[in-house]
């Protein structure tokens, strides 16, 4: 009865609804439920009879078929039933409705304004409803909850915009995450840099998240979630934000590896050499001690050439030909090479290997 189609079948379920008693009334208020039948007066009748299994079935029947003023009525149910289970039943077909309510802004204000007088228990299960819902008046009353004096309701405000479902939460979670007040800025932060890291947006919004989050974060541990926004989306913007925010401090190393990965995943289409020129902090004292390349126990001696591309710098820009070209000649036709620098880094020795024909090679200070 469920899936057969036509009105007339409605028409008769909700006909004989008017006069059912037990096992069938409970049945055809089910059916009214899965057909989405509007027989919302006869549900309404039914949610406060005295049959608990009866308005069990009404309040999902009605989460199903109500309209935006018959919400009171679920709310009412989820928040004064007295009874833990039919509660339960009530806050699930209040969230069935608003989240395919038509007018959901118009839907969230009224669970707005019921937040006013209810428990802190039912005002946590109306937040979770409101971000289900999304939007705009959902999105600030969770605000306003996570701005509150209520350390269990900025808890619970800051979870639910952490998990926010699209970027529109961005500048509510920047807010909480610069609030001098408050307890929860770091997740705050956290949920900033996620909607950076999973949503889609343009490059320069992208980088403009990343320096906002660089700027708000007090810890390395976010600063390197920043980093690893930037090197999963590389761009000549996101590099900017890292040459001129991140080169500095304990994260200088890790900026500039993501500078190196950025640019050699961009294909030539970010400016190597303009970006090698903006590394903070000025020259690094470096010697190359020995650089070859090759494959196996055919290498070529490239010091002199690896020594000359280097100068001061430890990111090292390559120049678009081939290794081949570059330090003339192949040793090794038809095998892929390597070129491995040894060298001396403010006098700290270390090694790196980079593929053939790679645009970059990084030289890190060894711990």
């Amino acid at each position: 009865l469920a899936a057969l189609s036509g009105d007339d079948i409605d028409a008769e379920v909700t006909a004989r609804l008017a006069d059912a008693e037990g096992d069938e009334q409970l049945a055809l208020v089910r059916l009214v439920g899965m057909r989405r039948i509007d027989a919302v007066p006869a549900l309404l009748a039914l949610v406060h009879g005295r049959d608990p299994a009866v308005r069990s079935a009404a309040l999902t029947a009605l989460g199903e078929v109500a309209r935006l003023e018959d919400v009171s009525v679920l709310i009412e149910r989820a928040v004064n039933s007295g009874d833990d289970d039919e509660a339960a039943v009530a806050l699930a077909a209040l969230r069935a409705a608003c989240v395919r309510m038509p007018n959901r802004e118009a839907c969230a204000q009224r669970l707005s304004d019921a937040m006013t007088d209810a428990s802190a228990e039912a005002q946590k299960n109306m937040l979770t409803t409101l971000s289900m819902m999304g939007g705009e008046t959902a999105l600030q009353a969770i605000r306003s909850a996570a701005l509150s004096n209520d350390d269990d309701m900025q808890d619970a405000a800051t979870r639910l915009l952490g998990s926010w479902m699209s970027v529109d939460a961005g500048p509510v979670l920047l807010e909480l995450a610069t609030s001098p007040e408050g307890s929860y800025q770091v997740r705050a932060l956290r949920g900033y840099l996620r909607l950076a890291r999973q949503f889609q947006m343009t490059d320069a919004e992208r980088a403009e998240m990343c320096r906002q989050a660089w700027r708000a974060a007090e810890r390395d541990a976010e600063r390197k979630l920043v980093l690893e926004v930037a090197e999963r989306y590389p761009s000549s913007e996101m590099l900017d934000v890292v040459v001129d925010s991140c080169l500095q401090g304990p994260l200088k190393d890790d900026a500039t590896r993501v500078i190196a990965s950025a640019i050699e995943q961009a294909g030539g289409q970010i400016d190597a050499a303009h970006l090698v020129e903006q590394l903070a902090g000025g020259p690094v004292e470096l010697e190359i001690v020995k650089a070859t390349y090759g494959a196996g126990e055919r290498q070529k001696d490239v010091t002199a050439a690896v020594a000359k591309l280097a100068g001061n710098r430890p990111l090292i820009a390559l120049p678009p030909e081939s290794y081949n070209d570059l330090f003339d000649g192949d040793p090794a036709p038809g095998v892929t090479k390597t070129l491995t620098i040894e060298y001396r880094l403010d006098g700290k020795t270390g090694k790196a290997e980079a593929q053939e024909n790679s645009r970059l090679v990084l030289l890190t200070r060894q711990k």
